[in-house]
């Protein structure tokens, strides 16, 4: 067992949005006002990394792969560098985090999703990690559906 990650998707409401990079799909965003804001069956929990992700963003070629755009694949630093969860900042004494748009993070899982069994990865790691992304896909086309954004938060 590793770090838990904690995936959440919220409604994007431009009242919780405090700046956002919009070319790449990420969100400031109040940590406090934004819990009105749970889109409802968007929540889970993981233990393990996600290699495939790893491996993807360290692959010297991605393109061999089919990843022309790796826009959509910039959540991967918060996740695996740990920075979401632990890189909160404070904005007028309220809590902030950045968050990114559920629409891009689902196009990127699910591309990974598409060549995963071509990743040269332990048989071990596949098996688990496999069925973790399809649950994360399933969770981020409900988010997706409802115009959201997603919280990886680390603890």
């Amino acid at each position: 067992m590793g770090v838990a990650t904690y995936v959440q998707g919220y409604k994007k409401n431009e009242d919780c949005i405090s700046g956002k990079i919009q070319s790449i799909g990420w969100f400031e965003v109040n940590k406090n006002k934004i819990q009105d804001h749970k889109i409802e069956n968007s929540f889970m929990v993981f233990h393990e990394e996600l290699h495939s992700l790893m491996y993807i963003m360290r692959y010297e070629v991605p393109y061999d792969l089919g990843f022309y755009d790796l826009r959509n694949l910039t959540f991967y630093y918060h996740i695996v560098d740990y920075i979401t969860g632990n890189g909160y900042c404070q904005i007028n004494n309220e809590p902030h985090e950045v968050m990114f748009d559920g629409k891009n993070v689902l196009e990127a899982l699910s591309s990974i999703y598409n060549v995963f069994d071509r990743l040269p990865l332990d048989e071990e790691i596949k098996t688990s990690e496999k069925e973790i992304l399809k649950e994360l896909i399933e969770i981020l086309t409900i988010i997706s559906n409802n115009d959201g954004i997603v919280s990886f938060t680390l603890g």
